[in-house]
């Protein structure tokens, strides 16, 4: 039996999300688990640098942009993971609205993710600073063990 069968790692467009990409591929590759990229967006969450990256005609629909964002990070990092001969069977890209600490461990918790790899850093707000950092939440409130990186 394999020390980790799915390993989830939440990903932003950060350097630290790329950082726990990368730490994620060499595990899949000593466990053969299953790898679940997930994005989280949450309304206004995304930094103004990342809207304006967005096509001007979907601003009018700023949920629907934010989405669209959000899939084009899970997609870029789902192909990353393939790129590094990780077999496509086992990388699945998911993107959801919400809190992005509670999203993530919900999503954990219905998957049965034996591992959360997750950047110590990510595309935060500056009220994230007061609050605590979106790593420190997952690991405190997460069924499985938290690996941040």
């Amino acid at each position: 039996m394999a020390l980790f069968n799915r390993i989830l790692v939440p990903v932003d467009g950060s350097s630290g999300a790329m950082s726990a990409l990368h730490t994620v591929i060499g595990l899949q590759r000593l466990t053969d688990a299953e790898v679940f990229v997930l994005c989280v967006f949450k309304h206004h969450s995304l930094r103004e640098a990342s809207l304006s990256m967005v096509r001007p005609k979907r601003m009018t629909m700023p949920d629907d942009a934010l989405k669209e964002y959000a899939t084009d990070i899970a997609m870029s990092a789902k192909q990353s993971i393939i790129d590094h001969h990780v077999p496509r069977d086992r990388v699945r890209a998911f993107v959801k609205g919400g809190r992005p600490a509670s999203t993530i461990v919900q999503f954990a918790r219905q998957r049965e993710c034996d591992l959360i790899v997750i950047g110590a850093q990510g595309t935060t707000d500056e009220t994230s600073m007061l609050l605590g950092s979106v790593a420190h939440r997952v690991a405190g409130g997460a069924h499985c063990p938290v690996m941040v990186v």
